[in-house]
């Protein structure tokens, strides 16, 4: 025989769970929805005092097949606080004139040129340190 206890406490258990299960199927749809109404693009005018500046740093070694469309591509971002830095690292083919032709008409750009090859880009691990960092190396 089963007890009033057991019960009320599966009434309510089964109540619990079905209150969820609803409040999840609505958020679901609520944001299948949002996402079939979303056209790709994010308006960055509202949040703008919250968004950082951001570097890019490409290094590039007789690259110019390739960074036509890497520069063509940042150059369309939406993002409106970002600067390019380009080193070219010692390139013998036409990469430089590439470089410069490409970001002739943006002001957020740096230049840098290595008369031989540094080998920047050979590295298997690579990171960038502001002037204002620090690293703690613990062995």
């Amino acid at each position: 025989m089963l007890s009033i206890d057991f019960i009320l406490k599966f009434l309510f258990v089964a109540t619990y769970f079905s209150i969820t299960l609803r409040i999840f199927v609505i958020c679901v749809f609520a944001g299948l929805y949002k996402l079939s109404k979303w056209d790709g693009s994010y308006d960055f005018s509202d949040n703008c005092r919250f968004l950082p500046f951001v570097s890019v740093v490409i290094p590039a070694y007789n690259a110019s097949s390739e960074i036509v469309n890497v520069l063509g591509s940042l150059k369309k971002t939406d993002y409106p606080f970002f600067e390019i830095i380009v080193i070219d690292d010692g390139s013998i083919d036409d990469t430089l004139k590439i470089i410069e032709e490409e970001l002739k008409d943006f002001s957020r750009k740096v230049i840098i040129k290595f008369p031989i090859n540094q080998e920047f880009t050979d590295n298997e691990l690579f990171d960038f340190c502001a002037a204002n960092d620090w690293f703690r190396i613990e062995r």
